[in-house]
């Protein structure tokens, strides 16, 4: 056999068989059901059993003989083919018109690809005991031999890729057989012993057809392979184990196809109409839980993390679709929180962002080593950038929340905004305001050894470690950072690693700041140990507000208002694994979905925070500091430490 013998035809998606049969392949693009609510999916799956209720009617043809003399009559229908392969989902069918609630199905003229694993199929096809060999793949076909009588939504699509064929039998065709069905059981209900089992099938087939009569059910024939394709038989061995034992765990009676795999194999193909030779009369109802529509997605494109199912898929900060680029990463230490964050910046730095990094403990340091970041001198110069709201809001972070009035701060930028011209030196600043606020310059005698007259050079990548400053100085110097922040151009991010609090005068500044970002295309990226901390003051409220993304790792969030109790529900199934990943629910106006980071070597060494890694790459810096750069020491390390080693760390 070879697979040109199969198909004649190809012209983009269309296809037409050796019998000159002509079908269409579409791939579907399903809503991430993942995101609904149980209302939403109740709904969308309703949605979708009266969409495959409303399929064209199979033609009935009457035919002659025995068969004629009985009044029974051939079927002509529709089919359709829905194959799960990797994470794309296709609708193999003859009937182009066809169309599914929240599904976009576009032509797929490339799945012959995704099926076959090569672009050329033109291949013999060596038929084997119990597997199929072709174009250097082998593939096992593993029939649902029995439809399992209990089925979880989408669940034999989370086990391997799966091919279910489908055909919907005439409405008379299929009242007729329940009728008997009916009958047959019937004359059970009088018998003095009591057949259980029969009286439960009676009961079943008058619901039926009571359903069917209201056009709430009807019937279709429906085949199910699981497609087990590896690049050696070893490796097919190995897969077609594992997918046994998940089926033996399920209860599910298979068949692993050998004698009919000649007949059976062909159907598999995009184009070849299904034999039904395996075929088993489902309900709609029943079938909808066994098609394989469930698909993860988030963004178009981005940098990857991976759902629970274990897909990949895209996010990125600067999604155009986004109301604001601004996020926040909350989560109870070793929750993974300041990973992931570090991942995000990484990510967006590699893809030309610029960034001022205000770090609390040296979680970035490594990373912005890593990229030849500018460490933050410990002196600046506040008059640096001469916007009166700007040096407002500097001088009002000193003083003492209890000491400042609405009528004091408009004192402050009156001067401020009279003196623009004439002052050279913020010390000149400060006098020009102490002739009119005796004695505001004494809020200022601890920290004129952090002030300078000379300008710092505005850098495409700044670090800062706050924890080199005293609390006094670090809300006047996230302010000038801002301000900083603000003189970069192009795609940029603001980090703020869990210093935001010290903000707590400048809200209204920052809320400002926050909704202004966008039109710079600009990011803040804020980092807490919970929720609950950004709700319990004015300043962490606004940050909140103002994100559009919220990364929530492991916590309690009881007391944290305006979360659905959907959101409760997922936030609380989260869970890390220390040492493989981290989980984390990913919460903006348009996305809900729990997802996991699965680090690099690379990644997991520079951005883990462990005493005990940082210990021992500092130890290999010893060695090899004097040497090589930073970002090569880095890359020997993880050579060195992860080279035998094929897994990710978290």
């Amino acid at each position: 056999m070879s697979l040109s013998s199969i198909i004649t035809e190809i012209e983009g998606a269309k296809i037409t068989d050796s019998q000159g049969g002509k079908s269409v392949v579409f791939e579907i693009l399903p809503q991430d059901c993942e995101q609904m609510t149980d209302e939403m999916f109740s709904s969308w799956k309703s949605s979708l059993i009266t969409c495959l209720n409303q399929l064209p009617i199979p033609e009935e043809k009457g035919i002659s003989g025995l068969q004629k003399l009985l009044g029974m009559k051939e079927e002509s229908s529709h089919w359709y083919k829905l194959y799960s392969i990797g994470e794309k989902i296709f609708l193999n069918t003859t009937h182009e018109l066809v169309g599914l609630p929240l599904c976009q199905l576009k032509p797929a003229p490339e799945a012959f690809v995704n099926l076959l694993g090569a672009e050329d199929f033109y291949s013999d096809v060596l038929i084997q005991d119990d597997y199929v060999h072709f174009n250097s793949t082998y593939l096992r076909m593993i029939n649902l031999y029995e439809m399992p009588k209990v089925v979880e939504n989408f669940e034999l699509q989370r086990l391997a890729d799966l091919l279910i064929s489908f055909k919907k039998i005439h409405p008379d065709s299929a009242k007729r057989k329940i009728s008997t069905q009916r009958k047959l059981h019937h004359a059970n209900l009088y018998k003095s012993m009591r057949n259980l089992e029969s009286e439960a099938s009676y009961v079943e087939a008058e619901k039926m057809t009571e359903a069917m009569m209201l056009g709430e059910e009807l019937m279709f024939e429906v085949e199910g392979w699981f497609l087990i394709k590896a690049s050696s038989l070893d490796e097919l061995n190995k897969k077609t184990q594992t997918l046994i034992a998940e089926l033996k765990q399920r209860d599910i009676v298979f068949l692993i196809e050998s004698e009919s795999l000649s007949s059976l194999f062909p159907s598999t193909i995009f184009g070849i109409e299904p034999l039904f030779k395996r075929a088993h009369e489902c309900p709609t109802s029943y079938m909808v839980d066994i098609l394989p529509l469930k698909k993860d997605s988030l963004m178009p494109d981005g940098y990857e993390f991976t759902t629970q199912d274990g897909n990949d898929v895209s996010f990125t900060l600067f999604n155009p679709d986004s109301l604001n680029f601004n996020a926040i990463f909350t989560g109870v230490p070793g929750s993974g929180k300041s990973m992931a964050a570090q991942k995000v910046v990484d990510e967006e730095i590699a893809r030309g962002a610029k960034a001022v990094i205000l770090d609390l403990g040296n979680s970035f340091d490594k990373m912005a080593h890593y990229h030849r970041a500018n460490i933050f001198s410990q002196k600046f110069n506040p008059l640096q950038f001469k916007d009166p709201l700007y040096l407002k809001e500097f001088v009002i972070s000193v003083i003492p929340e209890k000491e400042l009035s609405a009528k004091m701060e408009g004192k402050i930028f009156k001067v401020i905004q009279e003196s623009m011209d004439e002052v050279l030196t913020f010390k000149d600043l400060i006098d020009r305001l102490e002739n009119e606020i005796p004695e505001i310059s004494l809020y200022f005698s601890e920290l004129w050894d952090y002030f300078t007259d000379e300008e710092v050079c505005v850098t495409n990548l700044t670090y800062v470690n706050t924890t080199d400053f005293p609390d006094k100085i670090k809300a006047p110097l996230i302010i000038y950072l801002i301000a900083y922040f603000k003189r970069l151009e192009g795609k940029k991010i603001f980090v703020f690693d869990e210093v935001w609090s010290f903000l707590r005068k400048n809200s209204a500044y920052i809320e400002e700041s926050f909704r202004t970002f966008r039109k710079e295309y600009a990011a803040a990226v804020a980092i807490s140990q919970s929720l609950v901390e950004f709700m319990s003051s004015d300043i962490g409220q606004v940050i909140a507000d103002l994100s559009y993304y919220k990364f929530i790792f492991s916590q309690n969030t009881d007391r944290v208002s305006g979360l659905t109790g959907f959101e409760q529900q997922r936030i609380k199934s989260v869970q890390s694994r220390k040492g493989h990943y981290s989980e984390f629910y990913l919460k903006s106006e348009h996305i809900r979905k729990i997802l996991r980071y699965y680090s690099s070597p690379k990644e997991y060494v520079l951005f883990n925070t462990e005493p005990i890694e940082k210990i021992e790459l500092a130890k290999f810096f010893e060695i090899y500091g004097e040497f090589f750069d930073y970002a090569n020491v880095i890359e020997r390390f993880v050579d060195f430490k992860y080279h035998n080693i094929g897994v990710n760390h978290v």
